[in-house]
């Protein structure tokens, strides 16, 4: 039986109240950190965790926004992520104090981790493999693909692999070519998949855009890396 508990860590006097997920048995098992929409942490984010710990991983479903930020509308949720957005390095030590807080729990393998998000989430778990971090993978989904400190050679020891949408308004096509050349120059091995016929956040349940069949498709794909990169090891 899957099992959920809160999971409250700290960074830069910051509380941030997340939930660790995990598989049934007593692991230690391959960890995934996994951030959020820009939303913040809700259902849908817990849906994907609790789908990766059916699969046998310890998943902490990260409050990047900190117990005092609850976005209540898209408007507060745009000036919360913003914060992070605009200032990348904190972005960054940001997602690697979460990737620490799962590293160091017991039930946690701290040699098998990986890091997935969703959008806002996307963007942060690539900006965690921009800085050498300890993970064999990072996951972003419809994430942002710019950066303000691009890699440089070696600094990217994960495989990416980056799902992004077709027209999209939030991911134009400039980031996608821009990352490319960065992600090249930088010796990184990273695979992107262009989805058709769907919008934005069509992951997300409580999207309007929701659509369930790329969604499904798409947490087969990100399984199918997880346990190549993680679980197989």
């Amino acid at each position: 039986m899957i099992r959920e508990q809160d999971f409250e860590h700290e960074h830069d006097g910051t509380r941030l109240q997340s939930v660790l997920v995990l598989p049934d048995g007593d692991g230690p098992f391959p960890g995934v950190l996994l951030i959020h929409e820009f939303t913040g942490l809700g259902e849908s984010t817990l849906d994907h965790a609790r789908a990766l710990a059916a699969e046998g991983f310890a998943v902490l479903a990260a409050d990047f926004y900190g117990s005092e930020l609850r976005p209540a509308t898209r408007d507060e949720a745009a000036t919360a992520h913003r914060v992070f957005r605009d200032d990348r390095p904190f972005m960054r030590r940001r997602a690697r104090a979460c990737l620490d807080a799962i590293a160091q729990h017991s039930a946690v393998d701290e040699s098998r981790l990986g890091a997935l998000g969703f959008s806002f989430g996307g963007g942060a778990a690539l900006e965690l493999a921009r800085t050498d971090a300890p993970i064999d993978c990072a996951v972003s989904i419809y994430g942002y693909l710019d950066t303000s400190h691009p890699a440089q050679a070696g600094d990217i020891r994960a495989q990416l692999l980056v799902v992004r949408v077709a027209e999209d308004p939030v991911v134009p096509e400039k980031q996608a070519s821009d990352f490319e050349e960065e992600m090249n120059a930088a010796g990184a091995e990273w695979d992107m998949v262009l989805l058709r016929d769907v919008e934005h956040g069509f992951a997300d349940v409580g999207n309007d855009c929701f659509e369930a069949p790329a969604a499904s498709r798409v947490q087969d794909m990100i399984a199918g890396t997880l346990i190549e990169t993680l679980r197989e090891r």
